[in-house]
């Protein structure tokens, strides 16, 4: 059985949402729709591999990785899932 994770409230500066939101419009435009209509599966795509940084948002990039180091990967993903814009 997997272990449940608990998630704790995270926030993103307005700057930092944009880029996100960004970089996962640009993502979801190649995923299949079942991909692109998941909030969660776009999220962590838009912040996987340092694609904030690859689109030209440093400054982004490094507040995803100090908040991850902070509040953890699952609970960013979830913060940013309730934003990014989906299929």
């Amino acid at each position: 059985m997997a272990k449940k994770v608990k998630l704790v409230p995270v926030e993103f500066t307005p700057e930092t949402k944009r880029a996100i939101c960004d970089v996962a419009q640009y993502c979801a435009q190649d995923m299949e729709y079942e991909y692109a209509s998941d909030p969660e599966v776009v999220a962590e795509t838009a912040l996987d591999a340092g694609r904030l940084r690859s689109n030209g948002y440093e400054a982004a990039q490094l507040e995803v990785e100090r908040l991850c180091k902070e509040f953890g990967w699952p609970s960013v993903c979830a913060a940013a899932a309730k934003f990014v814009p989906s299929a």
